[in-house]
């Protein structure tokens, strides 16, 4: 059973996103969603998913109306893996709004936000080829709803380089600490991973890119925010 996301919503509980094998019906990994109070007591738990394919819950973000909006991918979509979203009532109950988006290779998301124009963005990476060039391309999607249905809005951030493997950086972890953070922050990599040839963009919550400066340190990245 693992979390991958936590928030701090407005009631002062905490909401966490990931999956469970405990609570899966057959040997799948299932999307498992929680809810703890403010010292830690338990609150409620649900679990979602197909009960003969993987599917993950990677992030969670709390709506104004204080609905919680989920992201991760299910093995149940168009390709091997597609991006799925679903939005819960505070005390975790499915509702209504939940869709699936990709195509014939892996979709698969890791992080989302709502946005002040009301938007539902949603963060991840595509290897279908319809999209990418044949690798693991980042990409986002913007939604107005959570709906089955054509995507309103796709942005991939591509490259053609061919001496990455598939899934190099999915498989590895990189910290980030402190996060979030005001002046400085320090990105670590795994050792297999050569920060020297790695290029970074900084963007604020409204996607406007951010001047920065950069120190590399063996696999350390220390970031800078240039002074306005």
């Amino acid at each position: 059973d693992v979390g991958y996301s936590i928030i701090q919503t407005l009631d002062s509980g905490f909401v966490i996103a990931g999956y469970t094998k405990s609570f899966s019906p057959g040997a799948d990994k299932e999307i498992y969603t929680l809810k703890v109070g403010n010292n830690g007591g338990f609150l409620w738990q649900d679990t979602y998913g197909n009960p003969t394919k993987d599917d993950e819950g990677k992030d969670v973000f709390e709506l104004p109306s204080g609905e919680l909006f989920f992201t991760g991918y299910t093995g149940n979509g168009a390709g091997q893996s597609d991006v799925f979203a679903f939005i819960a009532t505070q005390g975790g109950s499915w509702t209504p709004s939940s869709a699936s988006y990709g195509e014939y290779g892996d979709d698969i998301a890791f992080a989302n936000l709502y946005s002040s124009g009301h938007n539902f963005l949603i963060a991840g990476y595509t290897n279908t080829v319809i999209w990418s060039n044949g690798f693991d391309d980042a990409m986002v999607i913007f939604q107005d709803s959570i709906v089955p249905g054509p995507y309103q809005k796709v942005i991939l951030f591509n490259d053609s380089l061919a001496g990455i493997g598939k899934n190099d950086l999915v498989n590895n972890t990189v910290y980030i600490y402190p996060n979030p953070f005001h002046s400085s922050t320090r990105l670590f990599f795994p050792d297999n991973i050569r920060t020297e040839e790695m290029k970074l963009y900084l963007f604020d919550a409204v996607g406007r890119g951010i001047n920065f400066k950069t120190k590399n340190i063996n696999n350390r990245i220390e970031l800078f925010l240039n002074e306005q």
